[in-house]
């Protein structure tokens, strides 16, 4: 299993509206909302994502992302399948600026890791990166960590801090009736850095 997930105090239509300015290089082309079921979400996203190689960049095909946020309570929950954006430190504490608070949970079952960054306010409050069974921690303890095992943070933990914080479980987070599937475009020109790259000797990126 692995999850990659941003909350914010706020709407989807809020949060769709802050992605733009905290994530400047993307480009929204797509969006859709009305789904009848997951299977429905799945579908849009595999017709509407599509990977390029730096090697086969281009401005006119820069490839694409999707990104699905749904409503959670009071929170509008940001579903990341590439980690990239959850694991955005600087993007978090712009989020907790506009929202006043952003939370990021990021696992991944495979590398046997986990993480959970807390902003408020443009500033970090506690961050826990568990890599192997050894967690590393930032920041004063939480409330909501109260009678979570946080020196073994992992996918039980995981959960369990999610739900302290008033989000659903993992498994129920997904509401088709909510949820808005965006389509992004990086504009970010790499042709340069694919360049670089072929340029250096294999023994220059060691």
């Amino acid at each position: 299993m692995h999850i990659g997930l941003v909350a914010v105090r706020g709407s989807v239509s809020e949060f769709i509206d802050a992605f733009a300015e905290v994530w400047p290089k993307f480009e929204i082309v797509a969006t859709k909302d009305g789904f009848a079921n997951e299977d429905e979400i799945w579908a849009w996203k595999d017709a509407n994502e599509r990977f390029v190689s730096a090697a086969d960049w281009t401005k006119a095909d820069p490839g694409q992302e999707v990104y699905v946020i749904c409503q959670d309570g009071q929170w509008a929950v940001l579903m990341d399948f590439s980690y990239v954006l959850a694991t955005d430190e600087k993007a978090l504490a712009q989020l907790s600026e506009r929202f006043g608070s952003a939370l990021s949970f990021v696992a991944q079952t495979t590398s046997g890791c986990a993480f959970f960054w807390n902003y408020e306010s443009g500033e970090m409050k506690r961050s826990i990166q568990s890599v192997d069974g050894e967690a590393e921690l930032a920041g004063e303890a939480l409330t909501q960590e109260a009678g979570i095992d946080i020196q073994h943070y992992y996918m039980n933990e995981t959960e369990q801090l999610m739900q302290a914080f008033g989000l659903s479980k993992l498994d129920q987070l997904l509401v088709p009736a909510t949820a808005v599937a965006i389509a992004v475009a990086d504009r970010t020109d790499y042709s340069d850095l694919h360049v670089e790259a072929k340029a250096k000797p294999w023994w220059k990126f060691c």
